[in-house]
């Protein structure tokens, strides 16, 4: 009979690289709280702003993430081992000692660690999210009872192809990963920086880029690792585990629902028609975890073979920019925030020259007006600064938000099917019937207002109050655009009135 995953993660020392970051986080509460019989986790985290590694982590677990943990397995915590290295650096910046203890000790490897930001210079993306795999390879290499290495990537690594489907399978890269490398480590970043566009081809930005070379190097060391990848689409909160709405970030899906219900995102460059794939996190964490089961049960002959899985659900649950429009409208005129800077409403412009117009009249002047208002009151002006930060994020998403990916999931359902009912349970990987989209973007709200906004539930009358003041507000700044555009016109008709006469 095949070991459940819980068996199989029994008496396992395991390592994990990004444990600081939103994936590593859920990750590792939900073994400690669902794996309690694991033997240890290994954390490499580096230090940062003047904390130590431990220091890093010590502050992550007094989060609400791990109160689950604290209150039904504390004792696991202290099955957690904190190493200081940096994936920034050759050989992750490990001592001889460390190195020796995880190459001794540890069996399975969760590789998440990467940089998810667009617009990171080149030679970052590549040493932190390329060069760190391959130096995490070279590691592996000499991990004595390795049973799966398991690298995350994303399913927007092929972005730049165009099929009709992503399938889960590697793609031929656009470039050579070690000529990157060595250009990276031996060029001067400011003249790489002038070269970017060049060297990314079609593919839109440094992120996706390093992540497609990464997914190379894991092909390339195949044959002599046990090595899968799993590749999440867009991330979102928490649906289920540890908690219902659990985020800690405001990344894509989450950024657009948080800019509606702060009433600072007025217009966006989208498609309305344009589908959205997205992946609750804690659905993504089971896809890790049985998938890393899934690679160390198999056969040896089997074992050299890499399998890709595309932890993605368009199928199942397909979304499309303008649901995200009007439900986000909806659960912010619901649940209103306590700070809401605007009254919640969007428009969604698929048109570049029309959104750069509505982007000046309908985004950045009622920020100046209320900016205006804000420093005769005493508070800091920030929706001029805000505003420009979406424009710039508007074209940089623009292939995200007007062309609609579709990601094959064969392997991951096959996944789901090879678990047995108690596993199934507990790694639970498929959305139920129920979970539609309007509820998804319902819990990701109140989520984010919850854990990332900590604004509680008994503030929701005083909310609405301020809410509704805001409405009128807004209609007065509306009326007063539309005037001022209406006058607008009128005057540049009479002035080509008066040209064309003078000129008969």
């Amino acid at each position: 009979m095949t070991q459940t995953i819980t068996e199989l993660f029994a008496g396992k020392k395991v390592l994990i690289t990004g444990a600081t970051g939103f994936i590593g986080k859920v990750l590792v509460e939900k073994l400690l709280r669902c794996c309690p019989l694991l033997s240890h986790i290994y954390l490499i985290i580096r230090s940062k702003n003047r904390k130590t590694a431990a220091e890093r982590w010590e502050f992550i677990t007094q989060q609400t993430i791990f109160s689950r943990v604290k209150e039904e397995c504390p004792d696991t915590l202290n099955k957690v081992t904190v190493i200081n290295g940096d994936l920034m650096t050759k050989g992750i910046g490990l001592s001889e000692s460390d190195r020796k203890i995880l190459e001794e000790e540890v069996e399975l490897v969760f590789h998440s660690a990467a940089s998810v930001r667009f617009n990171d210079p080149l030679t970052f993306a590549v040493f932190l999210n390329t060069r760190g795999t391959w130096e995490m390879i070279k590691l592996a290499k000499n991990i004595k009872n390795l049973l799966c290495f398991l690298y995350v990537s994303t399913t927007y690594s092929n972005s730049h192809l165009d099929v009709p489907i992503i399938e889960e399978k590697i793609y031929p890269p656009t470039q050579s990963y070690k000529t990157l490398i060595h250009l990276c480590e031996t060029e001067n970043p400011d003249h790489l920086a002038l070269l970017t566009s060049k060297i990314l081809g079609k593919h839109p930005n440094t992120y996706t880029f390093t992540k497609s070379l990464a997914e190379q190097i894991i092909l390339d060391n195949c044959k002599e690792l046990p090595v899968v990848i799993v590749r999440p689409s867009v991330v979102i909160n928490s649906i289920h585990e540890p908690m219902s709405g659990w985020v800690d970030n405001l990344n894509g899906l989450l950024s657009i629902i948080a800019g509606i219900s702060k009433g600072v995102l007025r217009v966006f460059l989208a498609k309305e028609s344009c589908s959205l794939d997205y992946v609750a996190v804690d659905y993504v964490i089971n896809s890790l975890i049985a998938a890393a089961w899934h690679k160390s049960i198999l056969k040896e002959k089997t074992n050299k073979e890499l399998t890709v899985f595309n932890c993605a659900y368009g199928n199942i649950r397909k979304a499309t920019f303008h649901d995200v429009k009007i439900y986000g409208m909806f659960v912010a005129k619901k649940y209103p925030h306590k700070d809401v800077l605007w009254y919640p409403r969007i428009q969604l412009i698929s048109s570049s020259a029309l959104y750069t117009l509505s982007f000046y009249l309908f985004q950045l002047l009622p920020s100046i007006i209320v900016d205006t208002f804000l420093y005769i009151n005493g508070s800091d002006p920030i929706l001029v600064k805000l505003s420009r930060k979406i424009y710039n994020a508007s074209y940089a998403l623009q292939l995200f938000t007007s062309k609609s990916f579709v990601f094959g999931n064969t392997n991951l359902s096959s996944l789901w099917k090879s678990m047995n009912k108690e596993d199934q349970k507990i790694f639970f990987m498929h959305p139920p019937e129920d979970m539609t989209i309007k509820r998804i973007i319902a819990i990701a709200h109140l989520g984010l207002q919850k854990f990332f906004f900590n604004d509680g539930e008994e503030n929701l009358h005083k909310n609405t109050s301020r809410l509704n003041k805001l409405y009128w507000a807004d209609v007065f700044v509306r009326i007063i655009i539309y005037c001022l555009l209406i006058w607008s016109l009128y005057n540049i008709s009479i002035m080509i009135l008066q040209y064309s006469s003078q000129n008969i």
